[in-house]
C-alpha cells in the first residue's frame, strides 16, 4: 500500500487510529480525475474563480 511496505493494519495501530480510516483518506485523496486528487481540482478550480472574480471586479469599475 505505501512505498515502505508497511500494511494499513500497521499504520492505523502507530497512529492509534481505527484501520478503515486508512482506507477512507486513501479513498478521498484518489478521488477526482486522472491527473491527480480531488484537492488538486479544487486549487485550479479555486485560482480560475479568483481570476474570474478579479476580472469582473475591473469591468465593473470602468
Amino acid at each position: 500500500m505505501l512505498v515502505n511496505r508497511q500494511t494499513p493494519a500497521y499504520i492505523a495501530n502507530a497512529l492509534g487510529i481505527f484501520e478503515n480510516s486508512i482506507y477512507r483518506w486513501k479513498c478521498v485523496n484518489q478521488v477526482g480525475n486522472k491527473n491527480g486528487p480531488l484537492t488538486s481540482d479544487l486549487t485550479v478550480e479555486n485560482q480560475q474563480l479568483k481570476d474570474r472574480v478579479r476580472q469582473l471586479e475591473t469591468e465593473r469599475e470602468i
